[in-house]
């Protein structure tokens, strides 16, 4: 009885979904059922999977009702590691550059006589004297 109802759940939903939703929700599951193939006991997510599974994540918004794999929390997790490699080979540079003693000292001075003055306007005071910071 209850796959009877499952049965006609199914049909109701194919009958009134979209056809671009349909057409995504069958391939993430052949996607999903091809990770269940190539491995035996446990799925075995790869690289492309996951790299899979984020894009889908980002232009699909119902990807998580459909994934069985692995909880949506851990593509949402591979996003955002996806996203700190991206930016770490980005930026290759070990950090912020020094700033020189001679200007550290100029913005101490600037600070102490000035008491008042925030970052914003001391940076604009290093602007005008002809020094460009970040």
């Amino acid at each position: 009885m209850v796959l009877i109802i499952k049965l006609i759940m199914v049909l109701f939903k194919l009958f009134f979904l979209d056809r671009s939703d349909m057409a995504m929700e069958i391939l993430t599951l052949r996607q999903q059922l091809a990770v269940f193939k190539q491995s035996i006991k446990r799925p075995n997510v790869k690289f492309k999977d996951r790299l899979f599974w984020v894009a889908v994540s980002r232009f699909w918004w119902k990807w998580a009702d459909v994934l069985i794999i692995v909880k949506p929390i851990t593509v949402l997790r591979w996003h955002k590691n996806l996203f700190n490699y991206y930016w770490r080979l980005k930026c290759k540079s070990k950090g912020r550059p020094k700033i020189p003693e001679e200007i550290r000292n100029l913005i101490k001075q600037m600070r102490h006589e000035n008491p008042l003055w925030r970052a914003e306007k001391i940076w604009d005071e290093l602007i005008l004297l002809g020094y460009d910071l970040g």
